[in-house]
């Protein structure tokens, strides 16, 4: 469910969150006034109230803290991402002071792995799915290239050093970049988020006021408040699904580094 929200287009998923869902309350909240009559409903004011604060002091604190903790994975898996470009684009640069062997070997190696990423990881990654040994191969394969320069006279030792950390960082990042992938919202967060949203404008409905309109205006921005959280939230919980997402130009750029032939998809 949640990436199926995701995938919407932002606009869409806004649409439908923000504007529909508080239309929809504000239906039930006319709905209810004219079954149900302002005398019978006006009398649960006084003792709902009381509760009705403890509801939305319990979902406020539930919803921050599933924000922030989003927002952390979102975060994290950005920064995942940057650190296993630059780490690519330094390990680039340090094959360049090798022979030519040694050179073309690391530089295939990491066009390889690239073209992995890229083409197996990021696609299942981009439908909040990820398989851990999607290009272990390649990676190991870089890994192998980079100790292949011990051997070669032109390489000093804080040269290959440098670059064993180089590796070291890109498997680290890469880690990061896929667990992040997986999201911080379990299903059921997930659907204590929408259950407790529910709930918590549902309460509404058992109050009474003599101003229909005021009171079906009130109940509409709350939920539409509410539903902006959860929007946020979904979209935000798988950093590479939908329009909010993160940025993976790094890895197009990488790619366009090892082979300049190769154009991005867009326009010319």
């Amino acid at each position: 469910m949640q990436i199926l929200v995701a995938d919407l287009p932002a606009f869409v998923a806004a649409l439908i969150l923000i504007v529909l869902i508080p239309g929809l309350a504000i239906g039930v909240v006319l709905f209810v006034h004219r079954r149900v009559g302002f005398e019978a409903l006006v009398v649960n004011n006084e003792v709902a109230g009381f509760k009705y604060a403890t509801l939305g002091v319990a979902y406020a604190v539930l919803v921050t803290f599933l924000m922030v903790a989003v927002w952390e994975k979102f975060d994290e898996a950005q920064a995942a991402i940057d650190d296993e470009a630059t780490a690519l684009f330094g390990l680039h640069h340090f094959a360049d002071v090798m022979p030519p062997d040694q050179r073309a070997g690391v530089h295939g190696a990491m066009a390889d792995y690239i073209n992995a990423v890229i083409d197996t990881e990021l696609p299942l990654m981009q439908e909040g799915r990820t398989r851990f040994g999607a290009d272990s191969e390649t990676l190991q394969r870089l890994l192998r290239s980079v100790l292949d320069t011990a051997t070669s006279d032109a390489g000093s030792d804080a040269v290959l050093e440098t670059m064993v950390e180089a590796y070291h960082t890109i498997a680290d990042a890469r880690s990061r970049r896929i667990d992040a992938a997986k999201g911080s919202l379990t299903p059921i967060l997930w659907w204590l988020v929408v259950l407790g949203g529910l709930i918590t404008v549902g309460f509404t409905f058992f109050f009474g006021s003599a101003n229909v309109p005021a009171r079906a205006a009130m109940t509409g921005l709350l939920s539409s408040v509410i539903m902006s959280l959860v929007f946020t939230t979904v979209m935000m919980n798988h950093p590479f699904v939908g329009d909010i997402a993160v940025d993976l130009g790094a890895y197009e750029a990488l790619r366009g580094l090892i082979d300049p032939t190769f154009r991005p998809p867009g326009p010319a």
